[in-house]
């Protein structure tokens, strides 16, 4: 169900426009491409942004092998059927993510970043695309099967991604606004202490405000040590520095030289175990030393490094859509409200079911708001207002307010 009051305000800008503008194209499409650094392929799904007028990326994916990541960069699964141009695996349309496993299950999720997913009562080897890499229908052998005629059922159980979420560990995740930005945050005791990133060639510690390098590429050769140093692989001098938490990763020391770094493994617990060159496989102790003094503010995502992986506070910023409301706290997704089938869903659970929702979104607190054709709007599955003929957003997308028809404003929260 479309929000129709932004709707009709599209509508009118469009009837404003002179004979001789063209009115901007606002279908959804999908767009994928590979990032040379890191290897990985991103398919990416673009739709209209209702309070900001643009077109935004309201989900993406990304492929390594037969391993499959979600738009936070956290795995999905690790059995998808190999990825190609002309047989892809994976597809983004209006109604959500479609991949196949390596035996031809074809599954399905709403948003990539649900935590389970429905399977089809078909067996596929590929998923035909139209021209705008939209998902057609999946196809097995010489019968097709058009996606929108297929039965999903189950609820399945996403990866279970086997790196430790407690005591000392690391988690690695995509930068929703920057695909080439990949952040690190290191957890000590269970609690975030340290946050680097990296894009393209540039290591930018956060929590020290420190400049690692602008030589390193990418992600593949960045991490942090058991003892929380920060390792980078510096390939014009062929050399792997080490900086160190103890004296806040203002000295680059020497670890390895001369010879070519293709990967940092990593243990379970994200922690580089062993460099990988083209001389061998030089080992990292992995015995865990918590620091003495954890570093400044930690858990800060301040400043236009900011990011994290935690959700810590209040509602930050709302991207909404004709068809959903994605909320954040900073960069990281913290829930969506989608509206499809006459039924509307917050962070996965259906919250009402009816063909009459008009408008939503989603307040600061976190709450969903959402109005009837009725007037009646409803906040936390509460009534709490008659007669509304439009939620009001703030310039980050909040839900702030509503209008009654006799043009009176009604604030949600204080």
């Amino acid at each position: 169900m479309k929000k129709f009051v932004s709707c009709l305000l599209a509508a009118l800008m469009v009837l404003s426009l002179t004979v001789t503008a063209f009115a901007a194209d606002t279908s959804s499409y999908v767009y994928v491409w590979t990032d040379d650094n890191t290897k990985l392929l991103h398919v990416q799904h673009y739709a209209y942004d209702v309070v900001g007028a643009y077109m935004d990326i309201d989900d993406r994916v990304s492929i390594k092998g037969n391993s499959l990541y979600d738009m936070a960069g956290v795995m999905i699964a690790n059995d998808i059927m190999t990825y190609s141009d002309n047989k892809p695996t994976v597809a983004l349309n209006n109604d959500g993510l479609y991949f196949l496993s390596k035996d031809g299950e074809l599954r399905y999720m709403e948003h990539s970043t649900d935590q389970t997913y429905s399977v089809a009562n078909v067996s596929a080897d590929y998923i035909e695309l139209d021209i705008e890499s939209m998902a057609l229908r999946a196809v097995s052998g010489r019968k097709s099967w058009n996606l929108w005629n297929l039965t999903f059922s189950g609820n399945y159980k996403r990866n279970d991604d086997p790196v430790v979420t407690k005591g000392a560990y690391v988690r690695s995740y995509a930068d929703k606004e920057d695909p080439e930005r990949i952040g690190y945050d290191a957890y000590s005791n269970g609690k975030r202490i340290l946050t680097t990133y990296c894009r393209i060639s540039n290591v930018w510690q956060q929590d020290y405000n420190v400049l690692l390098s602008s030589t390193c590429k990418g992600a593949k050769f960045c991490g942090y040590t058991s003892a929380y140093s920060i390792y980078l692989y510096d390939m014009q001098s062929k050399t792997v520095y080490e900086f160190r938490l103890d004296d806040k990763f203002k000295t680059a020391y020497t670890v390895l030289k001369g010879e070519t770094v293709y990967a940092f493994e990593r243990n379970d617990a994200g922690f580089i175990s062993a460099i990988v060159t083209d001389k061998g496989t030089h080992a990292v102790g992995t015995t865990t030393t918590n620091p003495a003094t954890p570093a400044p503010n930690p858990g800060n995502n301040g400043g236009n490094n900011g990011g994290g992986n935690t959700t810590t506070g209040n509602i930050t910023s709302v991207r909404n859509f004709l068809d959903k409301s994605m909320a954040y706290q900073n960069k990281t997704l913290v829930g969506t409200l989608s509206y499809a089938n006459g039924s509307l869903s917050w962070k996965g659970n259906v919250i009402y079911t009816g063909n009459d929702v008009v408008d939503f979104g989603v307040t600061k607190s976190g709450a969903a708001v959402f109005t009837k054709s009725n007037g009646d709007t409803y906040l936390g599955g509460t009534k709490v207002a008659s007669s509304v003929n439009q939620v009001v957003y703030d310039d980050n997308g909040i839900a702030v307010a509503v209008k009654t028809t006799g043009n009176k404003t009604l604030y949600l929260e204080a």
